[in-house]
């Protein structure tokens, strides 16, 4: 199961089924990003003396720009807009 969305028969390589709510949820999470979130929340959150609220959100932040950049690099194709 690649990333790329398919809303039509017509953008699958081959005969696939086209991707319903679910299917397409689960393609925009990238687990990269997750696992990326998770160790290094749990690293600020057992530091002692730091800003965690100011750094969990600025993390947020970064993470989410990376999400977008992660799903539009994985999803490029040369032959596809």
């Amino acid at each position: 199961m690649g990333r790329r969305i398919i809303t039509t028969q017509l953008e699958s390589k081959k005969a696939a089924k086209i991707d319903g709510y679910f299917d397409r949820l689960i393609k925009y999470i990238p687990s990269e990003i997750v696992g990326a979130w998770i160790a290094i929340k749990g690293l600020i959150t057992s530091a002692d003396d730091v800003p965690i609220n100011l750094l969990l959100w600025v993390l947020f932040v970064v993470f989410l720009v990376l999400t977008v950049v992660w799903i539009l690099k994985l999803t490029s194709e040369s032959t596809k807009p």
